[in-house]
């Protein structure tokens, strides 16, 4: 259940998949897996590879137990780190705009507690799932796709377009991006 709760910059609750609105569209993107520095790599079947060490990309915002569903949760709540690739994060100081290719990345963690030689409070534990936002209005109708590699998958698909696209399109601050939540974004 809290699995689920993906990106606050990237995803809203997982209520019924309906239609694909995330449909590859006809451009001219690389060949599978090319593609250029802090760039989306993308397989010939529209399934996105899991970027390498995205814990090393921009950190532009935390939360605890964050959630968009009525769901409860009897704990504390998921750890949520949201990653901005360098690149990416780079264009947007200087522009105020997420550029085609912007991966977000959300990485949720177990909480865990009474780690020696802690008495008390919370600390993140394993990896649950780690799950990315991708811009390209070429690729994706709506602009946006949203993607989840679980724990440890190597590709994704996009995700059915109303499980994200239409909360983040109805709640994002700005361009689908939840910028409500993540400080090193809200001053640009």
């Amino acid at each position: 259940m809290i699995r689920r709760l993906l990106l606050p910059a990237l995803v809203c609750a997982f209520a019924g998949a309906a239609p694909a609105t995330f449909a590859p569209a006809a451009s001219s993107h690389p060949a599978p897996g090319a593609a250029g520095p802090g760039m989306p790599r993308f397989l010939a079947d529209g399934a996105l590879l899991r970027p390498d060490s995205v814990e090393r990309w921009v950190l532009v915002g935390t939360s605890l137990g964050l959630g968009y569903s009525n769901a409860t949760d009897d704990g504390v709540g998921m750890f949520h780190r949201v990653y901005l690739e360098p690149g990416a994060y780079e264009h947007f100081l200087r522009t105020g705009r997420f550029r085609n290719g912007t991966m977000l990345a959300l990485s949720i963690r177990h909480p865990v507690r009474r780690v020696p030689p802690s008495r008390a409070g919370w600390s993140e534990g394993d990896l649950v799932a780690l799950e990315l936002a991708v811009k390209d209005p070429e690729r994706f109708r709506g602009g946006w796709a949203y993607f989840d590699f679980g724990r440890e998958g190597r590709v994704a698909r996009a995700l059915p377009g109303e499980r994200c696209a239409r909360c983040h399109a109805e709640h994002a601050v700005r361009d689908n991006v939840f910028m409500q939540f993540y400080p090193q974004l809200r001053a640009h």
